[in-house]
């Protein structure tokens, strides 16, 4: 069998980006040579070609030949097009990210007090780091991610994931959450669970494919066994209005129980002796320990809560929780003249009451009592001004982002902030009517 000539494909290196009349003189030919690892293109495709060396069969005795092969590389592997030209490189360099270096020159400090700007700004002199962070700006210096990471500095990004931010009571709780955490020189990524509990693990997920520097949570599953696994893979988790009981989690929360209890007591005191308790079809933990409070408060009153406290429930559409709180006038309306008085999940519920028992000529307070549970911004502006169980909504968000800025701590012990809730009393109660 006659021996195989090694076949040479070749063209000529890439060296500029030529004109049209020097295109049609220098078509590359066969028999031009082109080194290892040089590019050339193809003028007819506009496709870049690599030459690389690669090894093919010759003879039977094993014996191989070099030859260099035409494929497709880089910008044009990749985008299947030509490579930039040489003034666009040069362009896109001009305009290429400052570093570190460069803040640090024009900040007159060394690159680890930079670093530490950027990373632990709390150590760092306030004068030298309003220096550096001005630096910053006049240099156009952007951190990037992903080089943050790779250098083990902690990501700014911190997740925040509560019920519903459609809800004003999470607005300002976030609130809080923010203004700390952006003077740390974090971003809070708001998310909403809807009260969904495969959509809360779904979140967990994706935070945790980002590296956050932390997620603070309000969950719906009382169970914490995914929480703990978070935590264990060192993403630390803040727990809001979760009773911890002895968890290995940190936890900011508001007394609930307490909270109930000021509800019913306050009820009870105005003679109110049938009381519904309006929730959602799925109990978060803060509602559920309403619930518990309000019990409390009627065994304490040597009531029999099965018989005094009567469960409403209301489906759960978090975005529409007003006009599902209406509509549960209905079954309301449909237990009286017993019920008098009327304890809501929260005060977004109450303003769907108070709209669904106007809109049935039913007469607040005279007719019924009703207490919200929150102390929104709007619960003093209502007709009548709700009485509520204030919760110190902004003050729980900060406490939230302090205890995730101290785990960052060698010496940080897993701990909770409790809050007391008071009672805001309006005109939206009044003593019990007198049945004839």
């Amino acid at each position: 069998m006659a021996r195989p000539t090694p076949t040479r494909r070749l063209l000529q290196p890439l060296g500029g980006i030529r004109g049209h009349s020097e295109r049609s003189q220098s078509r590359p030919t066969a028999s031009q040579s082109v080194p290892v690892g040089h590019v050339a293109v193809n003028r007819r495709t506009s496709t870049a070609l690599c030459a690389c060396r690669s090894l093919v069969a010759s003879d039977k005795k094993g014996s191989l030949a070099a030859t260099r092969v035409l494929r497709p590389c880089g910008f044009a592997a990749k985008y299947g097009g030509p490579e930039p030209r040489e003034d666009e490189v040069a362009h896109r360099e001009g305009l290429r990210r400052s570093g570190m270096r460069e803040v640090a020159q024009a900040a007159g400090v060394s690159v680890s007090t930079v670093a530490n700007v950027l990373s632990r700004p709390s150590i760092v002199a306030p004068q030298t780091r309003h220096r550096v962070e001005q630096a910053m700006v006049a240099v156009g210096y952007v951190p990037h991610g992903p080089a943050r990471q790779l250098r083990g500095l902690p990501s700014p990004i911190v997740g925040s994931i509560t019920l519903d931010l459609a809800n004003p009571f999470y607005a300002e709780l976030n609130r809080g959450i923010e203004d700390v955490l952006s003077e740390a020189g974090c971003l809070v990524l708001a998310c909403s669970t809807d009260l969904r509990p495969a959509k809360e693990r779904q979140l967990l997920g994706l935070l945790q494919e980002q590296a956050v520097r932390g997620i603070i949570i309000s969950p719906i599953d009382p169970d914490p066994t995914a929480l703990l696994q978070v935590s264990r893979r060192g993403t630390p988790v803040i727990l809001i209005d979760h009773a911890r009981r002895h968890l290995d989690l940190c936890t900011a929360a508001v007394d609930d129980v307490a909270g109930g209890e000021l509800a019913a007591e306050h009820l009870l005191s105005l003679g109110h002796r049938r009381i519904a308790f309006l929730a959602g079809a799925i109990d978060p933990g803060p509602v559920a320990r309403r619930r518990e409070g309000a019990q409390r408060a009627l065994i304490a009153a040597g009531l029999d809560p099965a018989h005094a406290l009567v469960d409403i429930r209301m489906s759960d559409h978090p975005r529409s929780s007003v006009a599902v709180a209406a509509q549960a006038v209905e079954q309301i309306l449909a237990t009286r003249p017993a019920l008098t008085a009327i304890i809501c999940l929260n005060d977004t519920a109450a303003l769907g009451v108070l709209q669904g028992l106007n809109a049935a000529d039913v007469r607040v307070p005279d007719d019924i009592s009703v207490v919200g549970y929150d102390d929104l911004h709007f619960a003093a502006r209502l007709s009548p001004a709700l009485t509520t169980v204030h919760q110190p909504k902004y003050r729980l968000g900060r406490a939230a982002a302090e205890l995730l800025l101290d785990e960052a701590h060698p010496d940080h012990t897993h701990r909770e902030t409790h809050f007391r809730p008071t009672l805001r009393v309006r005109a939206s109660t009044a003593p019990a009517p007198r049945r004839s």
